[in-house]
């Protein structure tokens, strides 16, 4: 894999664990809507579209999504950080891997996403942060947004491995034409991600070293 230039990750289930604050937001949101809370074991089956797609998944497609989208991204913006963290051995494995271009590119709204590594001191490891951004470029499973990164790195897709943890990732690494990683510690198990039949698959951050080097 020496031919790799850029190595692009997902943020949610691959660079940070941040189902602690998502799941807080989603039992606030619960609560103001008179339903049941849930407990964070819940969490990572419903992430990694997006939070409008979180939220009609939720609540139903016939629910004021609207209203039921303030509630929950009032919460979040306020909380986003609480309790996220990066996942054992990230910042460690980053450094190792400084002499790459590295970028992260989200479904979380750009704001979150750039907030989160900035507030979590991990911005020095990364070229380019990039979350949602629907005027630009449609979400994974789309690949718009991993070519628009690209297009700003003015790196090929066959020179980038796209690193994630959902299939929404290995589909959208695919339909760009880069090399893909699977994670297996995030969000997703090991036998969904298979499924899609990513280039590779790691089940602890530090063995990108092992692809890489």
């Amino acid at each position: 894999m020496h031919s790799i230039k850029l190595l692009l990750f997902d943020l949610d289930g691959t660079i940070v664990n941040s189902m602690y604050d998502v799941g807080d937001a989603m039992n606030h949101t619960y609560r103001t809507f008179g339903k049941k809370e849930i407990p964070y074991s819940h969490i990572p089956a419903m992430v990694g579209g997006g939070i409008r797609p979180l939220l009609v998944d939720a609540f139903g497609a016939d629910a004021d999504i609207d209203k039921i989208h303030k509630v929950f991204y009032d919460y979040y913006a306020a909380h986003y950080v609480d309790k996220t963290r990066p996942y054992p051995q990230v910042e460690e494995t980053l450094h190792r891997l400084s002499h790459i271009q590295k970028g992260i590119y989200s479904n979380k709204p750009h704001r979150f996403t750039l907030g989160i590594i900035e507030t979590l001191a991990l911005k020095k490891h990364f070229d380019f942060v990039q979350g949602a951004r629907p005027e630009l470029y449609a979400s994974k499973p789309s690949p718009e947004g991993i070519l628009y990164a690209l297009n700003e790195l003015k790196i090929a897709p066959k020179d980038t491995l796209f690193i994630g943890d959902s299939t929404h990732d290995i589909l959208a690494g695919k339909a760009a034409d880069t090399k893909t990683c699977a994670v297996t510690y995030g969000y997703r198990s090991k036998k969904i991600l298979l499924e899609k039949q990513p280039d590779f698959i790691i089940d602890h951050f530090s063995e990108l070293v092992e692809i890489i080097i």
